[in-house]
């Protein structure tokens, strides 16, 4: 097995990985939300696989391309903020795919990234 060299590790402590774009941690907020701020939500909603809120958070550039107002870029403003696990999964190739964040939660899902056929 070859080993990428450019790997480094860049954070010690608790961390919950939906997705490769979904990554909760300290210091990461995807889409507004905190780690405590997921974890609470799968706690209080085990059985769901779809959890929505509106915060304040600042305009990216990923909300920028999507809804297409440039001129929001950096502001801090209202937004709905959501976690889809049955969307947020599709980068990844899980031999069980988890069906709610209280499974997430509660068991490690392997995974292994999607292979995209060229040509």
């Amino acid at each position: 097995m070859a080993v990428d060299i450019r790997w480094k590790l860049t954070h010690i402590g608790p961390a919950l990985i939906v997705s490769s774009g979904l990554v909760f941690m300290s210091g990461k907020h995807p889409r507004g939300f905190t780690l405590e701020r997921v974890v609470a939500m799968f706690k209080a909603h085990p059985r769901k696989g779809y959890y929505e809120e509106t915060m304040r958070r600042r305009v990216t550039l990923g909300d920028v391309v999507e809804r297409g107002r440039f001129q929001d870029i950096g502001k801090v403003v209202p937004m709905y903020s959501a976690i889809d696990l049955y969307r947020a999964l599709r980068d990844r190739d899980f031999h069980s795919e988890p069906q709610s964040g209280g499974q997430l939660l509660n068991r490690v899902f392997c995974s292994k990234p999607v292979k995209v056929r060229e040509g």
